[in-house]
This record gives structure tokens, C-alpha cells and sequence, in this order.
């Protein structure tokens, strides 16, 4: 979106040669000694191509590999639909810039560009803002839901739930409002992107408009990273392992990063400098900047999809001997009782309480559960109270007597 003007004056009160001569003639004026190149101009095509087809990529296989993950284990939630969605808008986007490359170019002086070829360019930029704007947004809001399932012990409200849900809302409201405001700033709708036509931008000024918007973006991007980082930091675990998980949840900085880039470009240059040239930087800051968001959203999940691909297969003699040696019957026990087992939940008799292992939360208890609190699961403060590693082991011996079992179970870790 941007106030870029051509001149004063009624475009369609002019002759056709007048008319002809201003759209065949630079959309702005050369600097000293600068002839502008309509037919062949320097651009940055390849290296725009190369970028957005990266982001296109990093984006699309950590996502296919969170949505079979979540599908896998049956763990889909809004945030993984919500993901679909915007992964779809920032597929416009992407194409959008595409698009750009092709005609007229990206990276190309304003003064290399025809008049006549403005208007497609500005509504160009005019679709791809809505579309970062909404895709940045959702995503964001994809993000904070994470955090909350991740570490938010279900049925408790804690710092991360309220701050979350706190920046959601900031998230969705700021969209839609900044949505409404830029498609009523001007005066018809299509001087927005038309400059050829009479028309005035009473309402708001764009260009001011753009470096809130940027501004905006900018701390809310450093707010969601930063929400998680003291709960992180607080889980029972090595040094070593606190780094590699605030890494992991921290790929974002990188988006930080080029959002303050974005920011800086739109102070720095203003809305009178060549605006087709710096609106291409600001395109793949945008893209970088949806890249990496989509990347600490769906990269902690990918490590599961390789543990679960590997204990999905049984082992060679595993395989083996369950396929020579152990009856049918004995198979569909031990799954049936794995599946019980799998499936039910704790009761009040029992000394441990089913802990979902994708919750995340800070061991905050400094004495020994009772009875009474095992018995009661509101009663239990949020947290890890205990890991405990369960193992259960049946031999069988194919050449001893009928009923020939060895039962071997076996529980490691505190109770």
C-alpha cells in the first residue's frame, strides 16, 4: 500500500497524445545523468526466484511432517487447521511475488518502468499486504496455541495461558482493524492502487500506516519467543538440553531479525524513494519473516516423526519370532493388553497419575505427593511429579511344556 503519485490533474481529461505520452514515459523521474532501460533493465529476478522458492520449500516439508506426526498419533488440533490456512494465504503471497519477477521484474528502479505498468505493480503490492498481514497474524496466533498445549497443564490458568491468549486476541484484533482502516483510507477504493485516476487519501496517511504496522509486527514477533523462554529454563533437565530446546523454539529470531530489516527500510528510505526497488527487499523480508515463524511452529514435532517411525517397526528377530514362534493367540493378548493399557486412565487406587507426554511443564513440588493428592487430580499442582519407565518382558520357549512363559516386569525411575 502506498501513496505513490504520478502528478495532479484529470489523466482522463487529456488528449489521446497526451495520454500516451505519460503512460509510455517513466514512472519516475531519472536521477542526473540516468537513462532509463524499459526493454532491458538490472533486476534480481534469479536471486528472487531462488529465495522465494526456499521459503516455499522450508515451509512445506516441516509442515507435511507436523500434520503426519499429529495425524499419526491422532493429536490434530485447531492449531494444525489453522496452520493449513495460512499456509494456503501465504501460498498467494508467494505467488504473488513470483508473479513479480515475471513482469515487470523485482528489483527494478522505478525510473526503468513505464507509467502504463504501475497500476498492475501497486495492486500487486496492494493483494500481497493483505495476505502477509493475515498470514502473519494466523500464524502467530498458531504459535500461541501451541504454547499453551505445550505448557499449559490442562485444567490450570498460568502466566503463558493469560499472556497468550492476551496476544491472540491483540493479533486478531490488530488484522482486521488494520484491514478495515487501509481499505477505507482512500477515496475511490481503487486509488490505492490506481494513480491515474482522481482520488485522495484523506483518511490516513499509508506511509505512516506502514512503519505502525512494521513497528507492530516487530514486538509482537520478539513477544511470542520470549513467552516460553522462562518456563523452558525452569524444566529439570541439563544445560545442554535447556540450550538445544530454547534453540529449537527460537528459530524465530531470524524473523525478528528481518523484520527489523522491513522496519528499517520503510523509515529510512520513505514513501518518495524508488519504491518498486525497496518494495522487492520488503517482499523477501516479509517471506523470510513467515518462513521462520512457520519453522518454530512445526520443527519441535519433526523429531517425533522419526521416533515414531522407528519403534513403528519391529525389529528383524523381534519380527521373526513373533512370526514363527509365539502362537496367534498369545499376539492378540499381548496387544489387547497393550491397548488397555495405552488407553486407560489413572484412578484413584493407583500410585501415578497418565501424563501426556507432549506437555512441557516446570517441576514446582518440593514434597511427596499423599495419597489424598493422587486421589484428587484438581488437588495436583501443575508440573512433572515423576517419570517412571515401565518395562515388560514375556520369553517363550517353543520346545518346553504347554504354558511354558517367563513373566518378567520391571519399573525403573522414583515413585
Amino acid at each position: 500500500m502506498s501513496s505513490l503519485t504520478f502528478g495532479k490533474g484529470d489523466f482522463a481529461s487529456l488528449s489521446s497524445d497526451q495520454q500516451a505520452k505519460i503512460l509510455n514515459g517513466p514512472a519516475m523521474r531519472p536521477p542526473p545523468n540516468v537513462e532509463p532501460n524499459f526493454d532491458n533493465p538490472s533486476n534480481g529476478n534469479v536471486a528472487t526466484q531462488v529465495v522465494l522458492t526456499l521459503c516455499l520449500v522450508l515451509i512445506t516439508i516441516p509442515l507435511c511432517g507436523r500434520l503426519w506426526i499429529r495425524a499419526y498419533f491422532k493429536q490434530l488440533f485447531i492449531g494444525d487447521y489453522l496452520l493449513v490456512v495460512t499456509y494456503a494465504i501465504n501460498a498467494v503471497y508467494l505467488a504473488m511475488g513470483y508473479r513479480t519477477t515475471i513482469s515487470p521484474g523485482a528489483f527494478i528502479h522505478q525510473w526503468d518502468i513505464r507509467v502504463s505498468e504501475i497500476t498492475s505493480i501497486l495492486y500487486i503490492t496492494f493483494i500481497m499486504s493483505h495476505t502477509y498481514m493475515f498470514s502473519i497474524a494466523l500464524i502467530k496466533v498458531t504459535i500461541l496455541l501451541e504454547w499453551i498445549r505445550i505448557f499449559v497443564p490442562r485444567g490450570t490458568r498460568n502466566g503463558i495461558f493469560w499472556a497468550s491468549y492476551v496476544l491472540i486476541w491483540i493479533n486478531i484484533a490488530a488484522c482486521i482493524i488494520t484491514a478495515i482502516v487501509y481499505n477505507m483510507a482512500c477515496t475511490p477504493h481503487d486509488y490505492l492502487w490506481n494513480k491515474l485516476i482522481d482520488g485522495t487519501c484523506p483518511h490516513i496517511n499509508t506511509d505512516h500506516g506502514n512503519i505502525a504496522l512494521s513497528a507492530f509486527t516487530l514486538l509482537t514477533d520478539f513477544l511470542v519467543l520470549l513467552i516460553p523462554q522462562q518456563t523452558i529454563w525452569k524444566l529439570k533437565m541439563s544445560t545442554k538440553k535447556k540450550i538445544g530446546v530454547s534453540i529449537t523454539f527460537a528459530v524465530g529470531v531470524i524473523g525478528i531479525v528481518v523484520a527489523l530489516i522491513r522496519l528499517v527500510v520503510i523509515i529510512e528510505r520513505g514513501p518518495e524513494a524508488d519504491f518498486t526497488y525497496n518494495a522487492s527487499g520488503m517482499m523477501l523480508c516479509s517471506a523470510a519473516e513467515i518462513t521462520c515463524a512457520f519453522l518454530v511452529v512445526c520443527i519441535p514435532a519433526l523429531p517425533k516423526a522419526f521416533t515414531a517411525r522407528n519403534t513403528s517397526k519391529p525389529t528383524l528377530g523381534s519380527e521373526s519370532r513373533s512370526s514363527r514362534d509365539v502362537p496367534q493367540g498369545l499376539n492378540r493378548t499381548i496387544k489387547n493388553t497393550w491397548r488397555r493399557l495405552r488407553y486407560s486412565q489413572s484412578k484413584p487406587n493407583q500410585n501415578f497419575m497418565v501424563i501426556e507426554e507432549h506437555r512441557l511443564c516446570p517441576f514446582s513440588r518440593s514434597r511427596p505427593t499423599t495419597p489424598a493428592d493422587r486421589s484428587i487430580p484438581g488437588r495436583l499442582e501443575s508440573g512433572i511429579l515423576r517419570t517412571t519407565h515401565f518395562e515388560a518382558k514375556i520369553d517363550y520357549d517353543p520346545t518346553a511344556a504347554k504354558g511354558g512363559y517367563t513373566h518378567q516386569y520391571v519399573i525403573n525411575g522414583p515413585i
